[in-house]
């Protein structure tokens, strides 16, 4: 949405762009938090997942009402709407019932927030009269491209620093996978 205006200050992508980092770091520590090796750092680490969402939300409303003035009346219907679906997501995470984990919640809040994202693409490319599909393919061209290089490297240095890339990966998702396990078995106990 914050793309919506291309020609504007830079005040709305700036805070939509904290939003999307703020709301990252949250689900970074929500993943974190199921394989921290203390009760400390779990503790410390889902508090950030609590209160990170609600400063994402902040800088989100943030960047609306800056752009607010700037939109077409289409893209305030979905600025309307994307409001409404961020206000319900943020009070299912403020108030949430018993038999609805917080990670189902944050799962939800990311889905709206991707199909937010495609929808305000579409309808600006198609207020502006351009073609949206050529782009997508050429932006996944370059993530392809960019995640082939570096993990390409990444492969290389775990076989020359370890000499058994195989087996390292292997023992990794064997540790994920007993982890995983153990997070599943404890969600069953409650």
């Amino acid at each position: 949405m914050a793309g919506a205006v291309s020609a504007g200050p830079q005040f709305g992508p700036a805070a939509a762009g904290l939003g999307l980092l703020a709301f990252a770091a949250s689900l970074a520590a929500s993943l974190l938090s199921i394989f921290a090796p203390g009760p400390a750092l779990t503790q410390t680490l889902t508090r950030w997942t609590e209160v990170l969402p609600f400063v994402a939300a902040l800088f989100w409303l943030a960047a609306l009402l800056y752009l607010w003035p700037n939109v077409s009346r289409r893209m305030r219907l979905l600025v309307l709407t994307g409001a409404l679906v961020i206000a319900g997501g943020l009070l299912l995470l403020l108030f949430p019932p018993a038999w609805l984990p917080r990670r189902w919640v944050l799962v939800a809040l990311t889905f709206d927030f991707v199909l937010l994202g495609l929808t305000a693409a579409v309808w600006d490319a198609r207020d502006e009269g351009q073609s949206l599909l050529p782009d997508l393919f050429r932006s996944f061209d370059y993530s392809f491209g960019y995640a082939l290089l570096f993990g390409g490297l990444v492969a290389a240095a775990m076989v020359w620093g370890t000499g058994r890339a195989g087996s390292c990966v292997t023992d990794t998702f064997k540790r994920f996978r007993a982890r995983s396990t153990r997070v599943i078995e404890c969600a069953g106990r409650n």
